[in-house]
């Protein structure tokens, strides 16, 4: 429901945007017939500073587009990298011996400060990847002999996404070749085998 402020406010947008536009058009007519009354060089100047204003905004819009992006892409990092580090550091020390796991605390800390912002500056990709490594963690956790193939492709494919989210190409690089850096020989040529 609309209350009569409301509508009073969108009547007098209107009214300023009708006026802007009437104020745009009148100028713009009164530019363009000045323009074919002025002398040839006048004209080729007035074209020249035209173009050079077009150019600078042009290119003041870009640099703001770039700082945005830049920004953007250092959040994306910011919130990325605490829980690849998490599971990196599971993955290796489950393959090294005498090393202790980070702590159920730790990883559940990780995890609990990812999803919220996975769900802010994670692509579509990357939120798909994450959904089906999870699903596969716990499908793997359900299991009496479980296989760890199913979760370190689901691994290597939400990090793929993730490199891909930072901007990398991956174009040659192999579904499980990210998983087997961290593997063991025999559990690398299960997951280069899948």
């Amino acid at each position: 429901m609309v209350t009569a402020s409301e509508g009073n406010q969108r009547t007098r947008q209107r009214l300023i945007t009708a006026t802007i536009v009437g104020a745009c058009v009148i100028t713009g007519a009164a530019a363009i017939y000045l323009f074919t009354q002025a002398s040839g060089e006048f004209q080729a100047a007035l074209m020249t500073i035209v173009c050079g204003f077009v150019a600078l905004y042009y290119k003041e819009q870009k640099a703001a587009e770039r700082a945005i992006l830049g920004q953007h892409f250092n959040e994306k990092q910011n919130a990325l990298i605490p829980l690849f580090e998490v599971v990196y550091q599971m993955l290796e020390n489950s393959k090294a011996t005498g090393r202790r796991p980070p702590s159920n605390v730790k990883v559940i800390r990780a995890i609990s400060d990812f999803k919220p912002a996975l769900s802010i500056w994670g692509s579509d990709d990357l939120i798909v990847a994450w959904l089906k490594f999870e699903k596969a963690l716990n499908h793997h956790a359900e299991q009496e002999n479980p296989d760890g193939a199913e979760a370190a492709l689901a691994w290597d494919g939400f990090v793929q996404a993730m490199r891909r989210d930072l901007g990398h190409k991956d174009t040659y690089l192999p579904d499980g070749a990210i998983a087997s850096l961290v593997l063991r020989n025999e559990e690398r040529d299960k997951v280069m085998k899948s």
